[in-house]
């Protein structure tokens, strides 16, 4: 392992700037003929003798660093295991983090992982990379993921594709033109804000993510497109239009919000949307202000006993089975909705997972359905019981329903610490349906 050091102004010739172990003090001890003029130079310049491959690039945090060429950050060969590691320093002592290494290209293209068939993956820590001109922002590589941590991203051209790469706590920021390409890539905290005002983010997964200072309210949605987005804030709830959705669209916007709310769950995908509900919900699951439920509706005609909408509702940790429990959920439709069919266990039931008694590491599935698939089956059960605790703001005429299970009474001695999650199975085409997302529990 090696280290090559970086500062605009540097000299370094050959391996001057490389050191073997890891250099201690400031870059002015260090002295401009031991370190290299640019993180240019280290990779597609060609300057040290010993090209890296594995190794780490130390920058100082006032290293600004600017140019046209493709910076192709990668390993010596184009099949290289190693990563790479690339850091930002203290300025006055080489050994200490510090934000503020910068590099700035404004034609050509900003590249890393320049190999077509590279398999190098790398570490980037504490820079300021900005894409200006006619210039593209991409991270890409075809096998293998890069890491970015504390780092921001300006583009101000047409695109930004960052691939296969996590990002902890950077921030980017896009603007004329853009649209965010984000493959394969997943984005734990920080910002992304563009002021184009047609932006929209495509692709990828967001999480703790700040994307509210942006101009517009659209987030995602391209045929085939998968896209994630959890605690995050945002713009709007904008999505583009439903034309636009393919048969394998994935769209999960969890506990996200435009302000202060975080009950949000919402799900698109070419079959059905699933959203959260603040104006029907039952009174006594959350107090009035913030109830809410989990509004499932079935968009497409081919939803039926065959293909079912399947939907996680609820995970209950830390449960004590070694009793029989009962998990009851409930319901509300409306039967003046123009897709209303009467409940059966056929066309709506629930499913219990937990673990097997036998064998504690395989969970097991009990189900509600009706074993004669094919039959009309047995009517939902009424809700006599809370029928008159529900908020059904916008409802002409409420149906109310409850459907529960029993895990078993014996056999269970050792299930005394499992989870239990809670499916919602819905096969009625074009008809909506809302369930209490708190399950009520008894023993």
């Amino acid at each position: 392992m090696s280290f090559y050091y970086v500062k605009a102004g540097g000299g370094a010739v050959g391996d001057a700037g490389r050191a073997d172990i890891a250099r201690t003090g400031s870059f002015a001890s260090m002295g401009a003929a031991n370190y290299y003029d640019s993180v240019y130079d280290v990779f597609a310049g060609g300057v040290p003798t010993t090209d890296p491959d594995g190794d780490f690039i130390i920058a100082s945090d006032i290293h600004v660093e600017s140019g046209n060429q493709t910076i192709g950050v990668r390993n010596a060969t184009a099949n290289g295991l190693n990563s790479i590691h690339l850091r930002s320093v203290d300025d006055t002592d080489v050994s200490v983090y510090k934000k503020g290494a910068s590099i700035t290209y404004d034609s050509g293209n900003l590249y890393f992982a320049a190999y077509v068939a590279s398999v190098t993956s790398f570490y980037c820590e504490g820079f300021e990379f900005t894409a200006s001109g006619t210039v593209d922002l991409r991270i890409q590589n075809n096998t293998v993921g890069h890491i970015f941590k504390d780092c921001d991203f300006t583009c101000t051209y047409i695109n930004a594709a960052l691939s296969k790469a996590i990002f902890y706590d950077c921030n980017g920021t896009f603007s004329t033109g853009n649209s965010v390409y984000c493959v394969s890539a997943k984005w734990y905290g920080g910002t992304i804000t563009s002021t184009y005002a047609s932006w929209v983010l495509t692709r990828g997964q967001y999480f703790d993510c700040d994307l509210s200072g942006s101009t517009s309210s659209n987030i995602v949605r391209w045929p085939g497109i998968k896209i994630k987005l959890e605690r995050c804030k945002v713009k709007g709830l904008g999505l583009l239009s439903a034309s636009s959705i393919a048969y394998n669209d994935v769209t999960e916007i969890l506990q996200t919000d435009t302000a202060d709310g975080y009950y949000n769950e919402t799900y698109y995908s070419y079959f059905y949307e699933i959203t959260t509900s603040l104006t029907v919900y039952l009174d006594y699951t959350y107090d009035d202000s913030i109830g809410a439920s989990i509004l499932i509706e079935s968009t497409n005609a081919s939803t039926d006993k065959d293909h079912p909408i399947r939907h996680k509702l609820v995970e209950i940790p830390a449960q004590d089975l070694t009793a029989a429990t009962t998990y009851r959920i409930n319901f509300v439709t409306d039967s003046n909705d123009g897709g209303y069919v009467a409940l059966t266990d056929t066309n709506l039931w629930i499913e219990g997972e937990y673990s097997d008694a036998t064998d504690l590491a395989l969970g097991i599935i009990q189900t509600t359905r009706n074993d004669d698939t094919l039959g009309a089956g047995d009517a939902v059960s009424t809700d006599t019981t809370n029928n008159t605790s529900w908020t059904v703001a916008g409802l002409t005429t409420p149906v109310y329903r409850y459907i529960e299970f029993t895990t078993p009474a014996s056999g269970m001695d050792d299930v005394d610490n499992t989870n239990v999650t809670i499916y919602v199975n819905f096969a009625v085409p074009n008809m909506s349906i809302f369930a209490d997302p708190l399950p009520v529990i008894t023993t």
